[in-house]
């Protein structure tokens, strides 16, 4: 009998907490301590999870534009006139201590000047305007570890093209090679913008022409001086 009495004294104190915690935030599971505790521990989480995903998504190879050794530039901004080719040149270099091979191509992309974002195509889409226009000497190199090259390329603007602002990439993209066991691929891919700007030659002047149409007019200034100061001798003789 004093066991059961016992245990159902136990019982009672247990259905009712209050008498055993009297503090009012231990009553609440969830008090503003904890809350702020939790946050803390989710942001912290979040930043750890942060800075994992760029160290493992870290590029190993870098491109800049070939004449800009002073401030790396890593877009071109070009311009010119319909029909006309330019050349410039782009250098990768591979950052990495293990050999690298990577795919070189062009494609066309988009810009919002209101917000500043630039896009390029995806690799499936065949290029139609800058990425067409746009032809690599080279279109899968090779690095060895810590190597730097240069890859030239040539942009051909057709000739009926309407003045505008035209945008493209060239992307670099490292050559996958055999199986991956655990079957996951993530193909990475790192650009160099390419901004253009295209507008139509102002009409140049004849000038053999403009100086011929000067020389006559000359010429017959002088002549019609001349006639009349006989015409005014003339007419002074004449009183």
């Amino acid at each position: 009998m004093g066991t059961e009495s016992n245990f159902k004294t136990h019982r009672s104190r247990l259905s009712r907490p209050r008498h055993l915690f009297k503090h009012p935030n231990l009553l609440n599971p969830l008090s503003s301590m904890q809350k702020k505790l939790i946050t803390k521990l989710a942001t912290t989480f979040l930043l750890l999870a942060t800075f994992t995903t760029q160290t493992a998504f870290a590029y190993n190879f870098s491109l800049r534009v070939a004449d800009s050794s002073t401030d790396k530039k890593t877009w071109f901004e070009l311009s010119t006139t319909p029909g006309q080719t330019i050349e410039d040149s782009l250098l990768i270099t591979n950052k990495s201590k293990d050999p690298l091979t990577l795919n070189i191509y062009s494609t066309d992309a988009s810009y919002d000047a209101d917000t500043g974002s630039f896009h390029a195509d995806h690799d499936g889409k065949i290029p139609e305007a800058l990425g067409e226009w746009t032809k690599l000497n080279s279109q899968k190199i090779s690095f060895t570890p810590f190597q730097t090259k240069e890859v030239p390329f040539a942009i051909t603007v057709p000739e009926k093209l309407e003045d505008g602002e035209y945008y493209g990439a060239i992307m670099a993209s490292p050559v996958l090679e055999g199986n991956n066991p655990s079957g996951t691929t993530i193909q990475t891919r790192l650009g160099a913008r390419i901004y253009l700007t295209v507008e139509k030659a102002a009409k140049e002047i004849d000038f053999i022409g403009l100086t011929y149409i000067s020389g006559a007019v000359t010429v017959f200034l002088i002549v019609a001086l001349i006639f009349w100061h006989f015409y005014h001798e003339r007419k002074l003789n004449a009183i």
